[in-house]
């Protein structure tokens, strides 16, 4: 299946982007994904963002809060910038994290679903930050509506980004028919399925 070599192909890549409107299964595929790592015992950490504003380091708390699912001792270099009074750089703070994570060895994959909902200038840099200065082990899988709000031209020339939009998630005739046959409409001639798709692009 394609979008099993997508897997595949993130595996190797720094960066992975599935960027399609609402209804197109983006958080179910990045949760197919992420259910296969979590299953492999893999260093893997989801962050669901939603619409409410949050700061820099609410938002990296709930990072290393999810990547602690699967290794519960990551993360104890940030408790002193957790327990600080003063506010954090962006670069402090995604600095150490990506020490943190470097520190790790093995491939750790971080999936940011819904980055759309990202409002917080620091936390939009963050991300870029760590894209554009990642540990060496670090894999970032992120799903939004919308293209990210930072340049991806330099990570497409470098090779190290995987592009997924809303027509490589469109079923083809081919995978509509085994969808259908799987639940239970085997008997559709190959006419009504081409009807059909065409109709629910």
């Amino acid at each position: 299946h394609r979008l099993e070599r997508y897997g595949e192909e993130f595996r190797l890549s720094l960066l992975t982007v599935v960027k399609a409107p609402a209804g197109y299964g983006k958080s179910s595929l990045l949760g197919q994904w992420f259910d296969q790592f979590r299953q492999s015992d893999a260093a893997v950490g989801w962050l669901s963002l939603d619409p409410s504003p949050d700061d820099l380091m609410g938002f990296i708390q709930h990072l290393v809060g999810a990547l602690q699912i699967s290794r519960p001792e990551f993360g104890r270099q940030l408790d002193l910038l957790f327990g600080s009074a003063a506010r954090p750089s962006v670069a402090g703070v995604t600095s150490t994290l990506m020490n943190a994570l470097g520190a790790l060895a093995e491939d750790v994959f971080l999936f940011i679903d819904d980055f759309h909902l990202a409002v917080d200038a620091d936390v939009v840099a963050a991300v870029q930050a760590m894209i554009e200065r990642p540990a060496a082990n670090l894999h970032i899988i992120i799903s939004s509506r919308h293209s990210l709000p930072f340049s991806l031209s330099r990570y497409r020339a470098k090779g190290v980004v995987v592009e997924i939009d809303s027509g490589q998630l469109r079923f083809d005739n081919q995978e509509a028919a085994e969808f259908l046959r799987t639940a239970g409409h085997g008997n559709l001639s190959l006419t009504e399925i081409d009807t059909l798709v065409s109709r629910t692009e």
